[in-house]
């Protein structure tokens, strides 16, 4: 009943990056729910230490195409270039390169704690952004992943989705079948 990568890889954590960032969990082939249907929010995991006067952000507040789709609309441009090929031109590199800079280390941070709590294969990023921002995204967040130490870890392999934007709706509607005819 899954899709895409969930074909052929038993444990990940799936992470999808549109306007704002989410996930699902899968163990054993079968999808993780939790207790209050909240397994994998990612998009709510803080990223970075607390202390005294600080709060960490959210990896949602660090990895979704929403900050990215903001400076470009702040520069006058047109924020829906996140789903084209040619935000990564060089002449959009003073937008692009520190959102792949933030949004890697912050999902690299998000990778590492998932491994450290869940036995997974891989992690899986998808998304709605465009097909060279999402793969550009995967490169920048696996560069980031060997700056960590994963002593004690199996570092899970960071792999692209095959469903892309209609993730959501699709993963949405299949749902209510897998809990309904799905030990």
């Amino acid at each position: 009943m899954l899709q895409g990568q969930g074909r052929v890889v038993d444990n990940y954590l799936y992470i999808f990056v549109g306007t704002f960032v989410g996930g699902g969990l899968v163990l054993a082939g079968h999808i993780v729910a939790g207790v209050r249907g909240n397994a994998a929010a990612i998009g709510s995991m803080p990223v970075g230490l607390a202390g005294a006067g600080v709060t960490p952000p959210q990896l949602l507040q660090l990895a979704s195409g929403w900050q990215l789709e903001q400076a470009l609309e702040a520069a006058g441009l047109d924020p829906l270039l996140v789903h084209r090929a040619e935000v990564l031109n060089p002449a959009y590199s003073t937008f692009t390169t520190p959102w792949l800079a933030q949004a890697g280390q912050a999902l690299a941070m998000t990778v590492t704690s998932a491994a450290a709590l869940v036995d997974l294969d891989a992690v899986v990023i998808d998304g709605s952004l465009g097909s060279p921002l999402i793969e550009a995204l995967i490169t920048t967040t696996r560069e980031q992943l060997l700056l960590y130490n994963m002593d004690g870890l199996q570092s899970p392999a960071v792999m692209a989705g095959q469903v892309g934007a209609h993730a959501r709706a699709l993963g949405g509607s299949l749902l209510p079948l897998y809990s309904q005819f799905f030990p």
